[in-house]
């Protein structure tokens, strides 16, 4: 048998941290409402993402930031998701 210890650059890569999907997903909700302070409006562009899937997105990241979104109701308007932003 032989072992030996590993350096720095092969611990690195063994160890790496890769990004999957949903951690790739968590970072880009995550920095959409960064910007956002209690009390300001936001509006989120659905395309063809799925109305209930961003919005349960949008909340989450909200609770990791420790606010709270409350979302507006827009007559006929299905491609646009408007919310307001509060302290959780």
């Amino acid at each position: 048998m032989n072992a030996r210890k590993l350096d720095e650059n092969e611990v690195s890569s063994l160890i790496g941290k890769t990004v999957g999907p949903r951690a790739y997903q968590i970072d880009e909700y995550d920095a959409a409402l960064a910007p956002f302070q209690p009390g300001d409006y936001g509006l989120v562009e659905l395309g063809d993402d799925n109305r209930v899937t961003v919005r349960a997105r949008l909340i989450r990241a909200a609770e990791r930031r420790h606010l709270a979104l409350s979302f507006l109701r827009r007559r006929g308007n299905v491609t646009e998701l408007y919310f307001h932003v509060a302290q959780a």
